[in-house]
Formats: structure tokens, sequence, C-alpha cells
């Protein structure tokens, strides 16, 4: 009677952790999956321009954010910029201008 009811509580112990497991296992992947749909839309959606000085990042003046523009316009058509969406940057792609790119790379990247 005793190794039978041993035995039994055993199986039910091994069901629940197996359960247990499952179950963690489940509400791993639903949170990742999470995360990295809101990390997805916030890198879309978002694109923060900012300058570091003195260690520290600072938001840019309006004449840095137009220094910018100027810049990127070198390599990339307004009509491209325009054309961008989030989701969606292939075209913006096609119209990069790589000749530009090659012969000053390092100012793209300044």
């Amino acid at each position: 009677m005793w190794d039978r009811l041993r035995k039994t509580i055993t199986v039910v112990i091994i069901g629940i952790g197996i359960t247990s497991l499952v179950g963690i296992l489940t509400a791993t992947e639903a949170l990742q999956a999470k995360l990295s749909e809101s990390l997805q839309q916030i890198t879309t959606e978002r694109i923060t321009l900012s300058a570091l000085e003195g260690g520290r990042h600072r938001g840019i003046t309006l004449f840095e954010a137009e220094a910018f523009k100027s810049s990127l316009l070198k390599y990339l058509p307004e009509e491209a910029i325009k054309r961008y969406t989030p989701n969606l940057s292939d075209p913006v792609k096609v119209s990069f201008d790589s000749d530009v790119y090659r012969n000053n790379a390092m100012g793209f990247w300044k």
C-alpha cells in the first residue's frame, strides 16, 4: 500500500514539474517575442540624434540638424528620403549614391 502511494506521489510530482517547465518555457518565448517586437517598433519609428558633449549626450541644435540633413542629402536624394517607410526601407537603398560614399566614407559616418 505504501509503495503504491509513493509511486503515485512521485508520478504526480514529476507531472507537476514537467507542466511547470513547459509553462516557464512558453512564457519565456512569449516575453522574448513581445520584447523583440517592441524593440523593432521603437527602432523603426524613432531616430534620435544627439551630440556627445563632455561625455554626455545632448539634443542637437537646429543648425546641427540642418548640417546633418545637408550631409545626408549628399548620399541620398530628397525623393528617396520621402519614399522611406519605417517597415520597408529598400526603396531608399536603391537611390543611395555608392560612388560618393566610396570617395568619402568617413564623411558619411561623421
